[in-house]
């Protein structure tokens, strides 16, 4: 009755991971677990906590997957195997959901003022292969810096 959990449907080819979510990577769940406890805050008396973002894997083979969760919760709200997704307590759950947010804020700035930089966290990751290769700004990176394999 006090926590809650949300859940987002996925069908990429990889789940974000928890390295994701600190790199500013995938955003999702912890900006939907701070929308959901503003929106709880404002409509009902009681404060309701994020627990965890879950993600459900709708490919073969479909399960589901801790995105982030906080260990005070673990089998009230969710259920989890210990893993690096699962944080210690409520406060270190809103440690990462705030850098989400400040994430957040950086990028709407930069849009804000017509910024948009190409600076991959992960060079190596990025765009190993794509068909807009001859037009795209990342590859002219990728190309400059000899310690990015191609």
């Amino acid at each position: 009755e006090k926590s809650f959990r949300i859940i987002d449907y996925k069908t990429g080819r990889r789940l974000p991971d928890r390295g994701d979510i600190d790199l500013g990577l995938s955003l999702q769940l912890p900006v939907y677990l701070r929308a959901v406890e503003q929106i709880l805050a404002a409509k009902h008396s009681g404060i309701r906590t994020g627990a965890a973002g879950i993600y459900y894997w709708l490919k073969e083979p479909v399960g589901q997957k801790l995105g982030i969760g906080s260990a005070e919760h673990l089998e009230e709200a969710f259920y989890a195997r210990k893993q690096k997704q699962l944080v210690g307590s409520d406060e270190d759950l809103t440690k990462i959901v705030d850098q989400a947010i400040r994430f957040v804020n950086e990028y709407v700035n930069h849009i804000a003022h017509g910024e948009f930089p190409v600076e991959p966290k992960e060079p190596e990751k990025v765009c190993t292969y794509c068909s807009f290769g001859t037009i795209c700004r990342i590859r002219s990176i990728r190309l400059k810096d000899p310690g990015v394999s191609r």
